[in-house]
């Protein structure tokens, strides 16, 4: 679709979400204590 049409225009619009009607934005985080993987700034 993108090469059909590359450019933002009536197509794209209609398929835009309103980001000022989202409330809240699930998030799923998880760590690791033995590895330490992906520890910062998830606590």
């Amino acid at each position: 679709m993108l090469e059909k049409r590359p450019l933002y225009e009536d197509y794209w619009e209609a398929k835009r979400i309103p980001v000022e009607n989202i409330d809240n934005i699930p998030m799923y985080v998880v760590t690791s204590y033995s590895s330490m993987l992906h520890t910062y700034g998830s606590f």
